[in-house]
Order: structure tokens, then sequence, then C-alpha cells
């Protein structure tokens, strides 16, 4: 006989804390309960665990991802949850604080260093989407489509969006908009290093691979988090990745696979896959799609699967 228990109990143990049906701030008591939560489950005899966008994020960044880190971070301090990552990690967020309060003196300093590691995240994005065309993500590059002059953002469909400031204090060069600054780059790779060398964040990220998978099957039942990628036929949809096509199980078997190669070989593709599931237009974890597909005619239908699940075996 199984037990579930709750999607917040299950991000104790991954560590993202993330709430997407509320934008209040985690307790201090945080780091307390990620310790209390995550040994419970690891000390359980039998536990599996399917694996959400915002697990292969921090698994991304636990690995050593840039933009994974600089997602992860960017997320925190939206939803207030840095406590995770300084009391229950030990990541440190002063140089980027320090810096964003330089750069942005007028803003709030949680609003300035999100600003700031947003911009990072966006310059990290661009390069990896461009590296990897196949992950069809090239949606997000909006950074070379800014008029600085005219303050406004021209999208793909040709829509021209104003923006409520085109002040962007760390592009140097609009020509060059993808490139980080020196000081950027010294602040990522600072975090990059608390990132790879904690060792609660380690063990964590361990387990989630040990026990963790795409999907499982379980009492004649198919679990998994997110979606199958479909066509509007009800078809699977099928997707080529350097020259393979896969569609199904096939697809979900390759993404956990891609998955792996980051944890087991670290690999820049492999470290770079994590970051397709988490936000990619094809990721079996992630679904983002669903949430705005009316405005994007052509988008494929996707079945949607269980909210992030941890099974927990009476054995």
């Amino acid at each position: 006989m199984g037990q579930t228990i709750s999607r917040r109990s299950a991000r104790w143990l991954s560590g993202s804390l993330w709430n997407a049906s509320t934008s209040s701030a985690i307790s201090t008591t945080a780091a307390i309960a990620l310790t209390a939560s995550s040994t419970f489950l690891m000390e359980h005899p039998s536990v599996d665990i399917q694996w959400g966008n915002h697990d292969v994020l921090w698994m991304g960044a636990a690995l050593g991802s840039e933009v994974c880190i600089a997602a992860v971070i960017r997320n925190s301090l939206r939803y207030r949850n840095t406590d995770v990552l300084e009391r229950g990690y030990g990541i440190s967020l002063r140089p980027l604080t320090t810096f964003a309060s330089r750069i942005y003196p007028d803003a709030n300093p949680i609003k300035a260093a999100e600003r700031a590691v947003t911009m990072m995240m966006f310059k990290l994005e661009g390069a990896l989407i461009r590296r990897n065309p196949d992950f069809q993500m090239e949606d997000r590059l909006l950074l070379d489509k800014i008029n600085f002059d005219l303050s406004c953002v021209t999208l793909g469909s040709g829509r021209r969006v104003e923006l409520d400031s085109a002040y962007f204090p760390t592009i140097d060069d609009p020509a060059d908009c993808w490139a980080l600054t020196e000081d950027e780059e010294n602040i990522i790779a600072d975090l990059r290093s608390y990132f790879l060398e904690s060792k609660a964040l380690q063990r964590h990220v361990d387990y989630l691979y040990e026990r963790g998978s795409i999907y499982t099957c379980y009492n004649g039942n198919l679990l998994f988090h997110a979606c199958v990628p479909m066509e509007e036929s009800g078809e699977f949809r099928t997707i080529t990745y350097k020259g393979q096509a896969y569609r199904g199980r096939a697809w979900m078997d390759f993404c956990e696979e891609k998955a792996r190669e980051g944890w087991n070989e670290h690999t820049q593709e492999g470290l770079d896959f994590m970051y397709f599931l988490w936000c990619g237009y094809n990721s079996p974890v992630s679904g983002a799609l669903l949430s705005r597909r009316s405005s994007v005619p052509s988008s494929p239908m996707k079945v949607r699967g269980r909210s992030r699940l941890i099974r927990i075996s009476a054995s």
C-alpha cells in the first residue's frame, strides 16, 4: 500500500520551495523544514520521484549550469525564498546584492538583485539557445530585438511592445547585447562555486538522481510530472534532435538519458539540456506552453501528467 506526500513536502527536498499560487515569503524556518523533510525522505527504504521542472532546474544548477543557477536565484528572489539558498545551502547572495544596489540604486534591494540576475540569465540563455538550435527556443531571444532609442521591443510576430524602462546598465554595446560584463562574469563564477561546493545541495541532488526519473510505472499506472508532446490530431509529436527523430516514450527516455549525461559526464550539452527541460518548447517536464496556448496557434496539444509526485511504499 503506497502513500503520497504533498507537493510542498516534495519541494522541501529539491530545495525549490517555489509556489506558483503565491508570492508571499517563506518563513525563516525554511532551512529547518528543509532538513527535517529531506531526512525523512532520504531515510525511507522505498521512495521514487518523478522529476518536475523545478527539480531539473535545481539539478542543473547543482551540476554547474550557469544559466540554471541564474534562473534558480531569480526565482528565489522573486518569491522571497532566499532562506533556502543562504541558510539551507550556504550560498551567499552578498556579491550579487552589492552589485545590484550599485547599478540600481533607486530600487528595493531584493528587486534590484532580481533585475540584475535576470539580465545575466537572459544573456546566458541567449548563448545556450544559439548553440542548441534543436531546442527550438528562439522565441525567447529578445535582448537583440530591443530598440533602445524608442524604448520598445519587437516580438517575432511583429508586434511592438513598449517598455516601462530602457535602462540597461549592464548592456555596454547593444550590438553585442549577449555579452556578460566583467562584473557579471565574476558574480556568476562566484555563485557557481557556491552551488558546486554546497554539500547539502549536492547530497539532495544526488538523491534526486538516484531515486528519480522522468516517469515510472507503478500498480499499472504511468506516473510523470507534466506532459507528453502531441499533435492536434492526437498523435505523439515527432521531435527531431541532432537528426534523430523521437516520439512518445522514446522522447521521454531520451530526455532522461540527457539529464543523466549532465550528472555522470558533466558535458556542456548535458548541462544545457537541463535548462531545456526547465522551460523548453518540447520538454516533457515543463508543459509551459499550456498556460499560453491561446497565443500560440500552432502549439501542440500535451497530455497532462500529475503534479510532482513522490511515492513512498509502506515496505
